[in-house]
C-alpha cells in the first residue's frame, strides 16, 4: 500500500476515535445535582381561589383537580373554596370517610370545620343528643374536590389527599365555613333555597342571597315510620331548627314558619320502613327570604316583601 495512502487511513481513524470513544463512555457535564421540590400539601383552614373553567377531573368517583394549577390566597376577599380536610394516602381518606351514612364523600369532615359535632347516627351543633325521634343532618350546601399532587410530584412519591369544599351554587363567596355553625356566619353560598315552599314537586334551587320561599336546615330520617308520629317529627325539626338557627324561637314570633316535611311517595312497601324527613324555614307571603338563617342569632331576619 501506498505510504501515503496509508497515512491518510491512520490520520481518519484517529479523528474518529476522538469523536466515538467519549460518547461510548458518556459526556461529561460540569454542575451539581439537585432534587425537585413539589409544592407542600395544603392545611385545613387555607382557602383556594375559584378554580379555573375545565380544572376539575371527574372519573366516577370525587372531582380531582392537581395542586399545581390550584391558588392560594387569603380568605378575607372572595374565595372560591376551603380546604377542610388532609389525608396522608388515598386509603387513609378512604378509611376516614368509609361506612358514613351523615352525607357522603368530605361531609363529615366539612361538618367538623363548620363546628357540627356527631353524635350516634346524627350530627349536631354542639354535639346534642339524639332526641329519640329524628336523626338530623344540618344543611352545608357543597361539593367535595380533591386537590391532589400534580403527576410529577406523583411520580416522584407524594400520595396526600386534600378535601375542598365549594359551594354548591356559587363560583365564588366571602367569609368562612369555619365554625359558622358556632360563633360564625354561614355564608350565603353554602346555603341551600328553592324557589318554593313544597318540596314534594319540583322546586328549582337558587341562590340564598336572592329572594327565595324556602331554605332546607336540616335533613333526616326515621328509623321505623310507624313508631313516630307527625307531631313529634315537627317538634324534632323546631328543635333542630333552633339549635341550627342558634335562637330560642326559631320562628321569631311566627315571622317564619318551620316546617318538617316527610318524604311519604318514596315507594316504601312496610309499615315499619324507614322514613326521610326534610327540616325547612319559610317565610309567609308575601315575604321571601333574601339571605340564609343558619347561624343567624340575634341578627335581623332576612325578609324581602
Amino acid at each position: 500500500m501506498d505510504r501515503r495512502v496509508a497515512g491518510i487511513a491512520v490520520l481518519v481513524l484517529a479523528l474518529v476515535a476522538v469523536v466515538v470513544v467519549p460518547s461510548i463512555s458518556g459526556r461529561r457535564v460540569v454542575g451539581t445535582a439537585v432534587g425537585l421540590t413539589f409544592a407542600a400539601p395544603p392545611q385545613v383552614g387555607e382557602c383556594v381561589a375559584p378554580l379555573p373553567a375545565g380544572a376539575v377531573e371527574k372519573a366516577g368517583g370525587t372531582p380531582e383537580v392537581p395542586i399545581d394549577i390550584v391558588a392560594f390566597g387569603s380568605c378575607a376577599g372572595a374565595i372560591g373554596g376551603e380546604v377542610v380536610a388532609v389525608w396522608p394516602t388515598e386509603l387513609a381518606a378512604q378509611a376516614d370517610q368509609n361506612g358514613s351514612r351523615r352525607g357522603g364523600p368530605c361531609y363529615q369532615q366539612a361538618a367538623d370545620f363548620a363546628g357540627l359535632k356527631p353524635f350516634s347516627r346524627s350530627i349536631d351543633v354542639f354535639g346534642t343528643p339524639f332526641d329519640g325521634t329524628v336523626y338530623w343532618k344540618p344543611t352545608i350546601g357543597f361539593n367535595p374536590i380533591n386537590i391532589v399532587p400534580g403527576e410529577i410530584a406523583a411520580a416522584g412519591g407524594q400520595t396526600w389527599i386534600a378535601c375542598l369544599a365549594v359551594p354548591t351554587r356559587a363560583a365564588s363567596y366571602q367569609g368562612t365555613l369555619r365554625g359558622a355553625y358556632l360563633a360564625g356566619k354561614l355564608p350565603d353560598a353554602f346555603g341551600l333555597c328553592w324557589n318554593r315552599d313544597d318540596l314534594d314537586t319540583a322546586a328549582t334551587l337558587l341562590h340564598c342571597d336572592d329572594p327565595h320561599a324556602a331554605e332546607l336546615l336540616a335533613t333526616g330520617w326515621v328509623q321505623n315510620r310507624a313508631k313516630v308520629s307527625t307531631p313529634e317529627m315537627e317538634a324534632s325539626c323546631r328543635s333542630v331548627a333552633g339549635r341550627i338557627m342558634r335562637t330560642a324561637d326559631p320562628t321569631r314570633q311566627g315571622a317564619i314558619s318551620i316546617v318538617a316535611d316527610p318524604v311519604r311517595r318514596d315507594g316504601a312497601q312496610r309499615e315499619d320502613a324507614p322514613l326521610a324527613v326534610n327540616c325547612f324555614a319559610t317565610a309567609a307571603s308575601p315575604q321571601q327570604l333574601s339571605g340564609t338563617v343558619i347561624s343567624l342569632g340575634d341578627r335581623p331576619l332576612p325578609l324581602r316583601g
